[in-house]
Parts: structure tokens; sequence; C-alpha cells
């Protein structure tokens, strides 16, 4: 199951929220239960016109898995990760963005596989900054 629902929320404040739920009978290294929400706030006038501020929180669920290869099961928690972003809008043609990625720089398990294949950490704390540029 698959939820998806975005708008416009208030004026210049832009929402969208997910949601997923799988259920299966197979051996499955991944949360069966994800949501997603973010924001985003657009100045269009006075001292910061051209000024987006954003942010939101990722979360799963927490989920095991059986290893033949150590005949058990592992198991992983529930994690919650939040990001950030502001842009700046340059000029019709460019803009200048920065992302924070996993902002509280939390530790997670992303997937689990075998014991001979590993587990999968989530990322970091990120920061990229990016400059995209139209012609």
């Amino acid at each position: 199951v698959e939820l998806l629902i975005s708008g416009e929320l208030l004026p210049q404040f832009e929402v969208i929220t997910g949601y997923s739920y799988v259920d299966t009978d197979l051996n499955d290294p991944t949360s069966p239960q994800n949501f997603t929400f973010y924001g985003k706030y657009s100045f269009e006038r006075g001292r910061f016109d051209g000024l987006s501020l954003g942010g939101g929180v990722r979360w799963a669920s927490s989920f095991e898995t059986f290893d033949d290869s150590v005949d058990g099961t592992s198991k992983a928690p529930d994690y919650a990760v939040v990001d950030a972003f502001a842009a700046y809008q340059i000029n019709e043609h460019a803009e200048v963005q920065l992302n924070l990625t996993n902002l509280f720089d939390t530790k997670y398990v992303e997937r689990i596989n075998t014991a001979t294949r590993g587990t999968y950490f989530g990322a970091p704390f990120t920061a990229a900054l990016s400059l995209n540029a139209r012609l």
C-alpha cells in the first residue's frame, strides 16, 4: 500500500507526505513501513524574496530478517532522520541551494543482509552546496 499527498497548505507553503506498507512472505531485509513528511516555505516579496526554506523527516519501522548462514534472526530498530535545506533564486537562470541530510547525524540500519553479505548503515550527516543554472 502506498499513499502520497502533496499540495500548498498555506500561501507559499508546500508540503508532501507519504506512507508505504509492504507485507511480504519473502525474507526482505528492509523496513515494511515508511513515512515521509517535507515542507517548503518560499518567500515571494520583501527582504527575503527568492529565498526558500524547508525540511522534513523520514521514518522507517523496525524490521528483521532470517539469516541462514548463522541460523538466526537479525533485527534493526526503527529510526527517524531529519533533513533541511535553504535555496536562493539568484536570478531567473541561477539558484544556489544548501542541503543538509541527516541533520542530527542519526545512526541507523537501512538494510540487513546475511552475515556474509553485511549490514548497510544509513548515510551520516551530509552537507551539499549546489549551484543550478538554466539556459
